[in-house]
């Protein structure tokens, strides 16, 4: 199961989208959740806003990673193949 997630994450643009979230957004969430709950700054509305932040900051690096680098390299690869 985990082999077929990376498989699909690394071929597809909606999979680099889902591992970046996974891999980036979430930890960078809740780092900034506990910070703000640290020091005691913490809102309902604070923690949406970080949420919707985040979840953007990882669908466009998934999408730019994908167009800048996966996508020229899956290209080139099949290129070389024929």
């Amino acid at each position: 199961m985990p082999m077929n997630f990376m498989k699909w994450g690394s071929s597809s643009l909606k999979g680099h989208i889902a591992l970046f979230e996974a891999a980036f957004s979430l930890p960078g969430f809740f780092i900034f959740l506990s910070q703000n709950y640290s020091q005691g700054t913490l809102t309902v509305a604070w923690a949406f806003y970080l949420a919707v932040v985040w979840a953007a900051f990882g669908a466009v690096g998934g999408a730019m990673f994908w167009y800048t680098v996966s996508l020229p390299l899956m290209k080139r690869g099949k290129d070389r193949r024929h």
